[in-house]
Order: structure tokens, then C-alpha cells, then sequence
């Protein structure tokens, strides 16, 4: 399936958001977000995808969460991996006040 084809799928879906269920990395449970009409606050109909640090209330007071990762999506058509420009970089920090670090702009029509 195209990049346009599952844009056009996931934008007819009356969910404006879609998270993963949680699993566990590093010691830590997370979720994947993502937004197929876009973000209210954003003006830009494009698809963004975020990584969600979960169950926070169990972590101590003071918490930070050093990772390295990278979101991509694959093509299976084409037997390809799309991934972002900004997706190759390093280290990003989660805290109380991160809890969600990703690609504003994922997929863009």
C-alpha cells in the first residue's frame, strides 16, 4: 500500500487518534500515537506519530529517561521502509514534562 493509500484509509476513520497497546522496552512500558487527521493545534493535514512513555505515576519523583529510537512504517507493496529525515539522531530525553517525543509530520499528503 502506498503512502497515499493508507493516509487516504487512515484519514476516512472516524478516530482521531490511534494508540498501540503498551509494551515494554528498556525497562520502561510504552505506546505508539498516532494522528490520522493531523493535531488540532497544528494547521498542516499531515499524519504525525509519537512515542508515549506509559504508566508514569509508577515512575520516582524527579524521573528522566535517556533513549535512542526510530519510527518508520513499511511499505509492503514496494517491500520498503519510509522513515523520516529526522528519525536518525540522538538521544532524546523523556521526563514529567516530555512524555511524548515524535515525528510532527510522519506521513504528509
Amino acid at each position: 500500500m502506498s503512502t497515499d493509500i493508507l493516509l487516504k484509509k487512515l484519514k476516512t476513520k472516524p478516530k482521531r487518534k490511534y494508540e498501540s497497546g503498551t509494551f515494554k522496552s528498556g525497562g520502561y512500558k510504552w505506546r505508539l500515537c498516532l494522528y490520522p487527521k493531523g493535531r488540532k493545534e497544528r494547521k498542516k493535514m499531515d499524519t504525525p506519530i509519537y512515542l508515549l512513555i506509559a504508566e508514569t505515576e509508577f515512575l520516582p519523583l524527579g524521573w528522566e529517561v535517556n533513549v535512542i529510537f526510530r519510527l518508520f512504517v513499511l511499505d509492503q507493496i514496494r517491500d520498503k521502509y519510509l522513515t523520516p529525515e529526522d528519525a536518525i539522531g540522538g538521544v532524546r530525553r523523556f521526563n514529567a514534562m516530555k512524555t511524548q517525543l515524535g515525528f510532527a509530520e510522519f506521513l504528509s499528503p
